[in-house]
Formats: structure tokens, C-alpha cells, sequence
């Protein structure tokens, strides 16, 4: 499985360089990295994701899984607050 997970890692590394990767791209590539337990790897992508409401709810994910409540509850609560209705 971590074999496996790698090469789908890589592919959507591969897609992610593409002119304008779809949205939900990052997202299935910082879960994909936690599944094979590279939280330092699925952080940066987050870091350099922005300050977007996706990019801080995965940030808020991150910190959840850490057990960093506060921030957490700050990024989710920043998120909240950026979403569309």
C-alpha cells in the first residue's frame, strides 16, 4: 500500500505542476501524505497554499490531527469565515 501510495503521490505531484491543476488537487495530496505519514511534507504544502479558506481548513486539519487545538480553532474558525455561502 505505501508503494502504491507513493506512485499516486507522484502522479499527483506530476498533476499538480500542470498550468491550473484543479482545486482539489492540494487537498487529496496533503491527505495522501498523512496516510503515509509525512505530516512535515503535507505542512509545507499547506504553508505555501496561501491564506485561502481551503488552504486553512487543511491547516486546521493538520493542527487538529497534532492536537494544537487553539490554532485548529483559530484556522477553521478563519476558514468559516472566508467560505462563500
Amino acid at each position: 500500500v505505501r508503494r502504491l501510495r507513493t506512485q499516486l503521490l507522484d502522479s499527483l505531484a506530476r498533476l499538480a505542476a500542470s498550468p491550473a491543476p484543479p482545486a482539489w488537487l492540494l487537498s487529496q495530496r496533503v491527505r495522501f501524505l498523512v496516510d503515509q505519514g509525512d505530516t512535515a511534507a503535507a505542512r509545507a504544502l499547506v504553508r505555501g497554499c496561501g491564506d485561502g479558506w481551503r488552504c486553512l481548513l487543511m491547516a486546521g486539519w493538520l493542527d487538529h490531527r497534532a492536537g494544537a487545538w487553539g490554532a485548529a480553532d483559530s484556522a477553521f474558525a478563519r476558514a468559516l469565515a472566508g467560505m462563500p455561502d
